[in-house]
């Protein structure tokens, strides 16, 4: 019973560590929202790029393929990621353009 709780305990460490990076990663992600809005805006760029994000999603299946990840799941999850980013840019060149200026990019 001890080497089945051990084993047990190595296998949670193991998925918090996982889960632990994929959160870190997430956030990360997300917080090159205020960098990629201020980019749109000082060129006059339009939030939705398609062409773009199917390019980010497949190279993304492609390499969580190759290590072994659900393709669905990867492609879930980025296009959520996508998602959530557009939906912080919008709201970033909303308070902008109301304010006739970018804001500061320290919020």
């Amino acid at each position: 019973m001890i080497v089945i709780g051990a084993m047990g305990t190595a296998y949670v460490q193991n998925a918090m560590g996982k889960l632990e990076r994929f959160v870190e990663t997430s956030a990360r992600r997300l917080a090159t929202a205020r960098q990629v809005a201020l980019a749109k805006w000082d060129a006059r760029l339009q939030v939705e790029d398609t062409a773009r994000e199917a390019e980010v999603i497949k190279t993304a299946v492609t390499a969580g393929q190759s290590k072994g990840l659900d393709r669905d799941f990867v492609s879930n999850f980025f296009r959520a990621q996508i998602e959530a980013n557009k939906l912080v840019q919008y709201s970033l060149l909303a308070d902008w353009r109301r304010a006739g200026q970018r804001l500061s990019i320290h919020r």
